[in-house]
């Protein structure tokens, strides 16, 4: 059992430290992909929240700042590997192959946002706080029992630390010794609730101690420690069935979700600073020290995604709304409800 403090690659600026070397071109590649869900996620949550503010989607929570750790844990998962959701996984789901359209659909109150078919193995968005985690080990525990070599990735935010679910499955999970990673976006927010009062041990990651876990504490804003760390989670998962918990350690710099209005109790100072860290910025600064990123595929990328987002906004506004009697459409009955 392991324990790791604030692990970090890369500093504000891109540089990296002196303590860390890059394994192969190969990692540098995955970077820069990593970078484009990024960066696409972002435009994404630019344009929900505007459709929101025009009446056109429902509550909307932006992932804002937050891109890193969901576009690292989507990425690095393999197609066959489980991921679990709650619900601020946006770039996670796009780096898995949900297209675009479909988040807005779930957020406009469409339940065919929900349609997972391109993972079909993966879970849909966990509004409901926690109750995400005893879905990811019990899917974990079926997993292992019929000896399929694959993980689960479940996420959660660090409020949802605070829940008997959250608890009560990491102690499932090693008593059974499941192939599950918990990945913790600790984003120093449980709604208007900051972390000192939502919490007593402030250093998430340490609370996988008391199952007997591994946890480990990573830098959110850190491409590189978010891929370096969640590599070697998946990787003990997956190959010696440790269960293993990251909380990756970010600030929300935007609302909780489009109903909430965070300056009533957030600190500018605080703010500003942590947009500062903004970890697309870093990204790109890091990976053209490296040389893997330049300021015309910058731009190329940008107006791609621009161009993508507003494909899925048009698809979406323009879907046709469903018959009333698609309620009935799961519940088991064999009645005829199209009259």
């Amino acid at each position: 059992m392991t324990y790791q403090h604030q692990f970090s690659c890369i500093n504000q600026l891109g540089v990296l430290k002196q303590t860390v070397s890059l394994d192969t071109k190969a990692c540098l590649n995955d970077l820069k992909d990593i970078l484009k869900y990024m960066i696409l996620s972002n435009v994404l949550d630019k344009k929900c929240i505007a459709l929101q503010r025009t009446g056109r989607l429902g509550t909307f929570a932006a992932s804002t700042g937050q891109e890193a750790i969901f576009a690292t844990a989507g990425y690095l998962l393999d197609d066959q590997d489980v991921y679990v959701p709650y619900y601020r996984d946006q770039a996670a789901l796009l780096a898995r192959g949900l297209a675009a359209d479909k988040v807005m659909s779930y957020w406009g109150g469409d339940e065919r946002g929900n349609d997972f078919s391109h993972q079909p193995q993966d879970m849909p968005y966990c509004v409901p706080i926690a109750t995400q985690c005893p879905h990811a080990v019990g899917i974990a525990y079926a997993l292992k029992y019929t000896q399929q070599n694959n993980v689960v990735l479940v996420t959660l935010g660090d409020g949802a630390t605070s829940k008997g679910d959250f608890y009560e499955s990491m102690n499932f999970s090693k008593i059974h010794n499941l192939p599950i990673i918990y990945l913790i976006n600790n984003n120093q927010w449980a709604i208007s609730v900051p972390i000192n009062l939502q919490s007593g041990n402030q250093a998430l990651s340490q609370k996988g101690l008391s199952a007997g876990i591994d946890g480990y504490s990573v830098d959110g804003n850190d491409i590189l420690a978010l891929y370096q760390c969640l590599k070697h989670a998946i990787k003990q998962a997956r190959e010696h069935n440790q269960p293993q918990l990251i909380e990756a350690v970010t600030y929300r710099i935007c609302d909780h979700t489009t109903a909430d209005d965070a300056s009533r109790y957030t600190c500018p100072e605080t703010h500003t600073h942590a947009t500062s860290l903004d970890p697309i910025k870093r990204a790109k600064l890091f990976l053209k020290q490296q040389d893997h990123w330049h300021d015309d595929e910058d731009l190329k990328h940008q107006e791609n995604s621009q161009k993508i987002v507003q494909a899925a906004a048009e698809k979406y506004l323009n879907t046709e709304t469903q018959p009333i009697t698609s309620l009935y459409q799961y519940h088991g009955t064999q009645e005829d409800t199209t009259t």
